[in-house]
């Protein structure tokens, strides 16, 4: 019973999560068309320092939809093309 109580939550979490998600990509894939080369902590900046955002941009990587350049950190913060 627990288990099932658990999936259910799941379930449901997921179909809330999605919508706000895709929203959220397809903006960040608009910004990206408009700038190639833009820093995550800029994208951030503009959209929001939320979990949608970290969602919506692996998202768009796994889709291929967008290019990932840099390891990531101060050094080399990740940027974000357009693919």
């Amino acid at each position: 019973m627990c288990q099932l109580l658990i999936h259910r939550k799941a379930v449901l979490r997921s179909r809330v999560e999605g919508p706000r998600v895709e929203r959220c990509a397809r903006a960040l894939l608009l910004a990206l068309r408009r700038c190639s080369g833009v820093r995550e902590s800029a994208l951030r900046d503009r959209f929001g320092n939320s979990a949608d955002v970290s969602k919506a941009l692996r998202l768009l990587l796994t889709r291929r939809m967008v290019l990932r350049t840099g390891v990531g950190g101060r050094k080399d913060p990740f940027c974000y093309a357009s693919a």
